[in-house]
């Protein structure tokens, strides 16, 4: 067992900022997890972090709820929950003297990040223009007709949101988190916490100040597990995308590559979500329900992704 897994180090790697545990030692070695990688100092250091930014969101949501009126509520948990998660490992670990460090580290600093990012982007954008082309000429899944005047500036803010999220995301999934939890854990994880949502999500209704208004909605955020398409190709998909972003870090050394990758990825979901007809003639195993990685298309364009990440060739000055 342990030569199986010393011959996948980086499948199952911890950080070295931990300490080096008896784990990551059986495993032999972590050759593409930095030594400097701000990871925190233990799993129970992580569960407490991760604690305290839970209960602050749900004290936050309802004030950020007032704020932003009409916002779905999942969306409100999960993105005021990423950033405190971010805020609360990035203020814990270096003093902002020291960031740009911890940013090298983390793969967020680097010679040729535009690049890499533009080459990761346009390698999603292409595997999924197949993806959604396929459903359209197949009949199962229709463009709007007609296009709403406004197309061009929807598609303006995808773009701009899947950069957003790519960002985000990776620094907090592949930056700090593959470090701590290993590839297969943190992909795992990855995956599921994007059905932790309800089935159809409702905007939160205009109103006065209700500061127990998330802990009461919390119990409809797990309706998305009740779905067996959603447990079956829904985490398949994120988590082959998981460990494709994972491989991407590995190999290059930094997170713009898979950040590229994750932009093309938001922005051929929003395409799918906002121009085409989910109607009842493709079905949705094959071609996705209202989230286009849900069906079997998008799951065997995700294992592409992953082999060509693996395997596939990059330019040598994007190598680490």
């Amino acid at each position: 067992m342990k030569r199986a897994m010393a011959a996948m180090p980086w499948l199952f790697s911890f950080s070295p900022a931990e300490g080096h545990s008896s784990m990551a030692r059986a495993m032999g070695g972590m050759p593409w997890s930095s030594s400097a990688t701000p990871a925190p100092r233990g799993r129970v250091d992580f569960v407490v972090r991760l604690t305290i930014a839970l209960l602050l969101t749900l004290a936050l949501v309802p004030v950020v709820a007032l704020a932003l009126p009409g916002v779905a509520f999942h969306r409100l948990l999960t993105r005021t929950l990423l950033i405190l998660i971010l805020a609360i490992f990035l203020l814990g670990h270096r003093s902002p003297r020291t960031w740009g460090e911890s940013l090298r580290a983390m793969g967020l600093r680097g010679p040729r990040g535009a690049p890499r990012f533009v080459l990761g982007a346009a390698v999603s954008i292409v595997l999924f223009a197949i993806i959604l082309g396929l459903s359209w000429v197949s009949g199962g899944r229709p463009l709007e007709s007609p296009m709403a005047a406004t197309w061009p500036r929807d598609l303006a803010v995808a773009a701009a949101t899947g950069v957003g999220v790519g960002i985000l995301e990776e620094t907090l999934w592949r930056g700090y988190l593959r470090g701590l939890l290993g590839a297969v854990v943190s992909s795992f994880i990855y995956a599921a916490v994007h059905y932790f949502r309800p089935l159809a999500g409702s905007p939160v209704a205009p109103g006065p100040y209700d500061p127990f208004m998330a802990v009461r909605r919390l119990p409809e955020m797990f309706e998305s597990l009740s779905e067996p398409r959603h447990l079956t190709l829904g985490l398949l998909s994120l988590f082959l995308l998981g460990m494709a972003l994972c491989k991407l870090r590995e190999r290059t050394g930094t997170l713009w590559l898979g950040i590229g990758v994750h932009a093309g990825f938001v922005l051929a979901i929003a395409v799918y979500r906002d121009f085409f007809v989910v109607n009842a003639q493709g079905s949705p195993w094959i071609y996705g329900g209202t989230r286009l990685h849900d069906g079997l298309l998008a799951t065997v364009a995700l294992a592409l992704l992953f082999w060509l990440t693996s395997r596939g060739p990059l330019p040598r000055s994007f190598q680490k």
